[in-house]
């Protein structure tokens, strides 16, 4: 087999306490769409459309002048982005300029690490060369069954399961003449009892990487069933201990198709600016992100709009190396003394 059985994060971790505050964010997620080609019943696209208008959620593509924009905005950062991964509440390749968003992002010479999240339903041959094209480091897929009839149960798509399966092949052939890696997913609650070596078998030898996912209840506005219960992180990594310090605001940000940004991997709220007025660069160092660190390093979370009951608190990944709750008085008098000597 030629791939290895890996999630998808780095274990080489520096120590949060140690670095804060950082001048620019280790990570960006960014949504380059909220279009999907699929409903998986998980999803937050599973929900009925009027729900999704109610809470103001509006099917988009993020304009390509807003990536010009953020693309020129992470210039004024002293460092470079670490990690870029493309994600959110869409199928990236919904988005017909997909391929120019990556290009744009890589050249700015701000970002050492680009990827993408993908269901793979719409990758072709042609769309292979142009990714492997555009400046791409690592795309990741989620599968949702390992035959047609499992994606119609799971996400209501009718799918050619050979076709995928040919496509993902091609783009591994292709991208071995490249620096591109390819790693793929599958959600625990999408094989059947016994299917967890079926799949590393079948696609063992397509990929650098393959992993068996968790499923966990990420949205507030999704109905989950029974099987899908909060025992684990999306890793299946149960916490070895409770913290109350959430890392996320001191490392990275996400940026929704509209510009609005958020401090965190939720894809909604809380927000702290808009890249179409203000510099991504001035929101990670600006009085609502200072606000909400200092809160959270008070152990004031549940203070903070959103925050108190965050669905997101248990189901990621929090490495030892990003608890803060032991040293948060530290981590806060660095943060008042930086802000202090930037004003």
């Amino acid at each position: 087999m030629a791939a290895i059985i890996k999630a998808n994060y780095d274990t080489n971790r520096t120590y949060l306490r140690d670095v804060i505050p950082l001048g620019a964010p280790y990570s960006i997620s960014l949504e380059v769409t909220r279009v999907c080609n699929i409903r998986c019943n998980y999803c937050f696209q599973s929900i009925d459309g009027s729900k999704k208008k109610e809470l103001g959620f509006e099917a988009r593509h993020i304009d390509l002048k807003l990536i010009e924009t953020l693309a020129e905005q992470l210039k004024k950062f002293p460092n470079k982005i670490k990690s870029m991964r493309i994600c959110g509440m869409g199928e990236p390749l919904a988005n017909p300029q997909f391929e120019q968003i990556m290009n744009i992002l890589k050249s700015s010479g701000k970002v050492e690490d680009i990827s993408f999240f993908t269901n793979a339903l719409l990758l072709t041959h042609e769309r292979t060369q142009n990714l492997l094209n555009s400046g791409m480091d690592r795309m990741l897929i989620s599968l949702q069954g390992l035959n047609a009839e499992k994606y119609k149960e799971v996400c209501g798509a009718d799918i050619s399961f050979e076709k995928l399966i040919n496509e993902i092949k091609y783009f591994y052939d292709m991208s071995r003449s490249t620096n591109v890696k390819l790693h793929i997913k599958i959600a625990d609650i999408s094989l059947k009892e016994g299917e967890d070596k079926k799949f590393i078998d079948l696609f063992g030898n397509m990929a650098d990487e393959v992993f068996i996912g968790t499923t966990v209840p990420m949205f507030k506005s999704v109905e989950y069933s029974n099987k899908i219960m909060q025992k684990s992180n999306q890793y299946g990594v149960e916490p070895e201990n409770e913290f109350e310090v959430c890392p996320q605001p001191f490392y990275m940000l996400h940026v929704q198709a509209n510009g609005d940004v958020n401090p965190c991997c939720d894809y909604f709220k809380p927000v702290v600016g808009n890249i179409i007025d203000t510099s991504i660069y001035d929101i990670w160092n600006g009085d609502r992100l200072y606000e909400i660190r200092r809160m959270l390093l008070e152990f004031k979370r549940k203070a903070i709009d959103y925050c108190a009951d965050c669905p997101s608190k248990n189901l990621i990944v929090h490495h030892k190396e990003e608890h803060l709750d032991d040293c948060a008085n530290e981590v806060l008098a660095n943060i008042k003394k930086a802000k202090i000597s930037n004003v």
